[in-house]
């Protein structure tokens, strides 16, 4: 038997509701104390919100309820949401994903600030001093910035380093930020932008190629002799 706190009576440890944090691993309130209490929590949030309480109906097979929408839906509708009972979310995607928006903007003022925020550990405020420090131009090319700004930071540490053009960040990721290799595709550059002249003789410096008899047909035999001959 456990006492249920709202109603004051002693019940069996059926008619609490399994909690595992409880030390019986019983909910404090008995399932019908909890029912009520649920639904006015459920009154209060719609009071909230400014919406009327939307009675429980039982979903038609393969459907789900959405509370935003008041209406139902196909299951694949709906997110994934591992903590619920039926691992979905409880709005419908267009709903979870507008609900999102607006607890991005009320709290982090936009989706720039909460992704540099959440990414780098930077707010849009900080982002934005860095390129007025730099001039509105970029760190590596000293060019304008223009309207997609990217911030460089160190893969292996996290530090940010500073702000960069679309090219130039593209550049060193595809570098994979290895100075050797930048030092190497520096190097060939000097080398092979002088002349044609220059570039065919590293190449036939670099790849061989084996010298042919012009007299000769390709079965190797000299051309000059006649078949038959």
């Amino acid at each position: 038997m456990k006492l249920c706190r709202d109603c004051g009576t002693d019940r069996p440890l059926e008619a609490f509701g399994l909690r595992r944090a409880s030390p019986d691993g019983r909910a404090a309130y008995c399932k019908e104390c909890f029912r009520v209490r649920h639904r006015q929590q459920r009154e209060a949030r719609a009071a909230r919100e400014g919406r009327p309480l939307v009675p429980r109906r039982s979903a038609p097979p393969g459907q789900k309820w959405c509370p935003d929408c008041a209406a139902f839906y196909d299951k694949d509708d709906f997110p994934r949401n591992r903590s619920a009972a039926d691992g979905l979310g409880a709005y419908c995607k267009p709903c979870h994903n507008r609900r999102a928006r607006e607890s991005r903007d009320r709290l982090h003022g936009g989706s720039r600030h909460y992704h540099l925020v959440r990414r780098y550990g930077i707010s849009a405020a900080e982002v934005d001093a860095l390129i007025a420090r730099q001039g509105g131009v970029c760190a590596i090319c000293l060019r304008h910035l223009g309207q997609s700004p990217h911030l460089d930071h160190d893969h292996a540490t996290g530090e940010v380093r500073a702000v960069l053009c679309f090219g130039c960040n593209g550049g060193l990721g595809l570098f994979g930020d290895d100075i050797s290799r930048l030092t190497a595709a520096i190097t060939y550059l000097r080398f092979f932008t002088p002349t044609d002249s220059v570039v065919e003789r590293r190449v036939r410096r670099l790849i061989p190629v084996p010298r042919v008899d012009p007299r000769a047909d390709p079965a190797g035999r000299d051309a000059s002799v006649a078949p038959g001959q």
